[in-house]
């Protein structure tokens, strides 16, 4: 079931220094956050590298991208940001959902808390000390 619903998040610079409140789409098809152009200069984001991107048309983009924290209902992470090519509303992609243990609920349009996955088995209680 494909769902598209808007989220408030807050774009800050690591450093804390600027940020921005705004909304963004939730987007489980897309990898990383996209900012527009002018949102990036209102944070005096600079770009670190540029990056190809697949769009939904299987088309390839190379994007500046950069590093920014991200604040998701009160759940913050800091996370890869690609730089849109054009002005719209920012994109939530999965990367930072996973990072911030949320998941999207598409029937009720929200995003919910999840626990954080450790299957290896590498891990285990009496191994680890931890029991």
């Amino acid at each position: 079931m494909m769902s598209s619903f808007e989220v408030a998040i807050t774009i800050s610079t690591l450093d804390g220094q600027r940020r921005v409140e705004t909304r963004a789409l939730v987007d489980t098809a897309s990898t990383l956050v996209v900012i527009p152009p002018s949102l990036a200069r209102r944070l005096e984001l600079i770009p670190l590298a540029q990056e190809r991107f697949r769009l939904g048309n299987e088309e390839p983009i190379d994007l500046p991208v950069t590093n920014a924290l991200i604040t998701v209902e009160g759940r913050t992470t800091a996370a890869r940001v690609a730089i849109g090519p054009a002005e719209g509303t920012p994109i939530l992609g999965v990367t930072v959902l996973e990072l911030l243990a949320l998941a999207v609920d598409p029937l009720r349009e929200r995003l919910i808390p999840v626990e954080y996955l450790l299957k290896s088995g590498i891990l285990t209680p009496s191994a680890e000390g931890l029991a």
